[in-house]
């Protein structure tokens, strides 16, 4: 925080720092802070999709919804050509599913620009127990893990082998343990690149693999971008 502050301070229209300085206050748990940094940003820039997006994202979690007439204004405009936008924001703030696919296209196609693998061999025959490999950063006392433990747990073992890839904290908590004892194989990767990620998938022979993340946030999607390809 203090870097970019000081960078604000050197450069007061550089935009980078104030979006860095208002995702650090996000992280911090305050909101109002973080939406006070993007109306400035956006006296300057306008047309800021970044800085629109990430405010009404803030403004609405705490239900301030005093500028919302003029950010779904702004939104209906913000398609695919508009910049890197994250599309999971949009997804509560309007009904428009032609958008919200453009959009996701646009941020993947800029997030993932990485060359596929080498194409891999199919397999000759069907393996006894397909493998499934769940990527996730949030294998600890997350929501989402408490919806998917029991799930994690009564897979058939006669039919799946599973796998669980870790790019997120290890917490040690409680919800940690019972994951690592869930899984038939726990690997913790959040040091490994995209390719070497994919690399070692390919190694396990994953049949399935699964991105818990999706573009919610720490997503890996990088690592999809790499995908398995059969001849």
């Amino acid at each position: 925080m203090e870097a970019y502050q000081t960078a604000n301070l050197l450069k007061s229209d550089y935009s980078d720092a104030q979006i860095n300085m208002g995702i650090i206050l996000q992280d911090q748990g305050k909101p109002l802070g973080a939406v006070d940094v993007y109306k400035k940003l956006l006296l300057i820039e306008p047309a800021s999709p970044s800085a629109r997006t990430n405010k009404y994202f803030q403004q609405a979690g705490i239900c301030d919804w005093s500028s919302i007439e003029e950010d779904r204004e702004f939104f209906a405009q913000c398609g695919a050509p508009q910049g890197l936008l994250q599309p999971f924001i949009f997804l509560p703030l309007e009904d428009a599913p032609e958008l919200h696919r453009l959009r996701s296209e646009s941020y993947g196609a800029q997030i993932c620009s990485q060359e596929p693998l080498g194409i891999s061999p199919r397999p000759s025959e069907k393996p006894k127990r397909f493998r499934i490999g769940y990527f996730s950063a949030d294998f600890h006392n997350f929501p989402g893990m408490y919806l998917m433990a029991g799930l994690f747990e009564k897979h058939g073992r006669a039919h799946f082998e599973i796998f669980a890839y870790s790019y997120g904290p290890d917490k040690r908590d409680t919800m940690r343990q019972r994951l690592v004892k869930a899984f038939d194989t726990f690997r913790e990767i959040p040091e490994m690149s995209d390719k070497d990620v994919a690399l070692m998938a390919r190694q396990n022979n994953i049949d399935i693999a699964i991105h818990r993340n999706g573009c919610t946030k720490n997503e890996r999607s990088g690592i999809f971008a790499l995908q398995r390809q059969y001849r």
